[in-house]
């Protein structure tokens, strides 16, 4: 069993966000799979553009160019 400070934080925040899409805000289950699917998506490719694991920390950095830069990839692909 893991304890709770060996969770990622940024993992535990995504979890928590997802909870309250579903409980609170009573999203269906297939939208709940499409943001989860786009914020996966964003943070893949923000590890890819920085180059480094990231951190919860690292989403309060961040600059427009940088969602600039991930919707002219997606664009792109």
């Amino acid at each position: 069993m893991s304890d709770a400070a060996d969770l990622d934080p940024l993992q535990v925040a995504r979890h928590d966000w997802q909870a309250w899409l579903s409980l609170e805000k009573r999203f269906a289950a297939n939208t709940l799979l499409a943001y989860g699917s786009d914020v996966d998506a964003f943070l893949g490719f923000l590890v890819s553009h920085t180059g480094a694991p990231l951190k919860l920390i690292d989403l309060a950095q961040l600059k427009a160019s940088d969602v600039r830069g991930y919707l002219a990839k997606r664009r792109l692909s």
